[in-house]
């Protein structure tokens, strides 16, 4: 099959990375793969990418017309009627054949707006696994925040919960009232080898409640334990992490354990992300989802997801 992922390629960009460069690097072992924003003629099936170019609704049109198969990946939530591309996503999953979308929760959501199928495709994990750490030095543990400035509103509003704590931040530079290290990927890599832990606040709004658990994947991957607030996808983690929304809590809590309890707390919860993330067994979730196939939803065997979850059976609660 020709799959083409219709994008303006920017390593920055987290979506990108996860939605586009990692599940092609496993997919082109079974299928020639284009990444390109000009769509290909020869292309069977064409995936739009978190594209806001007016010219896409053109694009897909095309597609159509040449018979083509097009899909319209969604990883955020912009559907609320004061956002400014709410009609573009609109008009591009009524072109779509299929939409494909990042968590259980989006997809419900969307769901609810369209008829045509979507199918939900996780994001694999990115980093290579670390040895599980936790070993910090004094009261002021050494606290992670990494991630994109739209997100930063979640951290200025649950500051307070990290008083006593040394905070590094790691986003794309923007004006704050506290340092940022400027992103990259080695930037964050070595941020989450020299922490104590990874805090990932939220708010309860609908944009952040849809969201994937890449950061927390990530940090897991690297070996750290993650203090994080309550949205669906960190529930799946939450035998091993914190996820509450009283995060001065977990902070405290954190502090009050002993390293080798966290360290197996860590283990656990990579073993889990290194089967349920997996790149070849998402490149497996986009292949469903580009064909005319059945979907098969993140709980696609319970047998199997309790197989994998039973590694916490002897992990003592908060």
């Amino acid at each position: 099959m020709k799959i083409q992922f219709v994008t303006i390629p920017e390593d920055s960009i987290a979506s990108y990375r996860y939605r586009v460069m990692l599940p092609a690097s496993v997919l082109w072992k079974r299928h020639a793969i284009i990444v390109k924003d000009e769509v290909d003629p020869d292309a069977e099936v064409v995936i739009f990418m978190k594209h806001w170019d007016k010219k896409a609704v053109e694009k897909a049109d095309m597609c159509r017309a040449s018979g083509q198969r097009v899909i319209f990946d969604i990883c955020d939530w912009h559907f609320d009627s004061d956002n400014p591309v709410r009609q573009h996503y609109i008009d591009m999953i009524g072109l779509a054949d299929a939409v494909t979308v990042s968590t259980d929760e989006l997809a419900q959501e969307i769901e609810a707006l369209t008829d045509k199928p979507v199918h939900v495709v996780l994001d694999p994990y990115e980093m290579p696994e670390a040895p599980a750490r936790f070993q910090p030095h004094g009261e002021a543990m050494r606290i992670l925040w990494f991630g994109h400035p739209t997100n930063m509103d979640t951290l200025q509003k649950n500051w307070g919960a990290l008083g006593g704590c040394y905070v590094q931040i790691i986003s794309i530079p923007v004006k704050a009232s506290f340092p940022i290290v400027p992103w990259s990927q080695k930037n964050v890599m070595q941020g989450l080898n020299s922490c104590d832990a990874v805090f990932i606040p939220a708010l309860p709004e609908k944009r952040k409640l849809v969201k994937g658990a890449n950061r927390a994947i990530e940090a897991i991957r690297r070996g750290r334990f993650v203090v994080a607030s309550d949205i669906p996808s960190y529930r799946r983690l939450s035998s091993w992490m914190w996820v509450n929304d009283d995060l001065k809590a977990g902070i405290d809590w954190l502090r009050a354990q002993r390293s080798g309890d966290i360290e197996e707390r860590i283990r656990h919860a990579q073993d889990y992300v290194r089967v349920m993330f997996d790149p070849e067994r998402i490149a497996k979730q986009w292949e469903q989802a580009l064909t005319r196939g059945p979907l098969t939803p993140f709980g696609e065997s319970m047998a199997r997801l309790a197989r994998i979850t039973s590694i916490a059976a002897a992990t003592t609660g908060y």
